[in-house]
Formats: C-alpha cells, sequence, structure tokens
C-alpha cells in the first residue's frame, strides 16, 4: 500500500522548503499593503467602475470587491479615494494600473465607459500610488 520508499518521503519536505521564505511564510506575498489613490481631476462626478493591475505572467487582472457591494465608486470633481490592497500576483514585478470609469451624463444617466492607465513601475510594499482621471 505506502510504500517507504526515500523518494517519497523526502519530496514532500523538499518541496515545503522550497516554498518556505526567510520569514518562515509558506509563498509569501510580495506588493502588500499598496495604498491606490484613485483622484477625480474632471470637471464631472464620475463612476469609477473597475480597477486592473498588470501581472507581466497573467496579463491584466479585476481587483475583485474593491468598490464595495455596488461594484462602483463615485468620486465628484476634484475628490479622491484611497484603498489598501495586496497584489500578490504582481510578485516585485514591473506593473501598471488601469481604471474604468464613466461621466456623469445627467440624471441617472452616465456617458461611454474610458480608461487612465498609469505608467510602468515597480510594485513594493507599502507603495504609494494615483490614477488620475483627466479625460
Amino acid at each position: 500500500m505506502f510504500k517507504s520508499d526515500r523518494k517519497y518521503i523526502f519530496l514532500p519536505l523538499i518541496l515545503l522548503a522550497a516554498g518556505l521564505t526567510p520569514s518562515g511564510k509558506l509563498f509569501a506575498e510580495s506588493c502588500k499593503d499598496v495604498h491606490i489613490t484613485i483622484n477625480n481631476k474632471t470637471e464631472d462626478e464620475v463612476k469609477v467602475k473597475k480597477f486592473e493591475f498588470h501581472s507581466v505572467d497573467k496579463g491584466w487582472k479585476t481587483e475583485v470587491g474593491m468598490f464595495g457591494v455596488d461594484g462602483f465608486q463615485k468620486l465628484m470633481p476634484d475628490h479622491n479615494q484611497t484603498w489598501t490592497r495586496g497584489l500578490g500576483d504582481v510578485e516585485d514585478k514591473s506593473t501598471r494600473f488601469r481604471v474604468t470609469y464613466a461621466h456623469l451624463h445627467g440624471g441617472s444617466k452616465w456617458d461611454d465607459d474610458l480608461t487612465e492607465t498609469t505608467e510602468n513601475f515597480t510594485c513594493s510594499d507599502d507603495l504609494k500610488e494615483t490614477v488620475t482621471l483627466t479625460k
């Protein structure tokens, strides 16, 4: 049933040791506690609909649950909002942020979606990064 061959005993131990970092955490997340600010520099109220970050290995990833239950965040002109998130999929690599938003057209109508994308930067723990909406 169970073979007591050395490879069956040592292989799991080797895999476990390879996943541990010096801090003793298994596969530690990098890019922790990133302070993301979305700044509305347009003349209109906007509805921020989606926040994404780029992973070299996986492409664009949507940060789910960032805007609460309704799935969006309204921002008045010259206002901003900051969130603190862990972006473990970035893994200390070059990344950029992309925000999808729409201007208030009037009443309860919103214009077509627009996007703003930051320049590439290297993500690190406790980073502060701002996406400024200007279109």
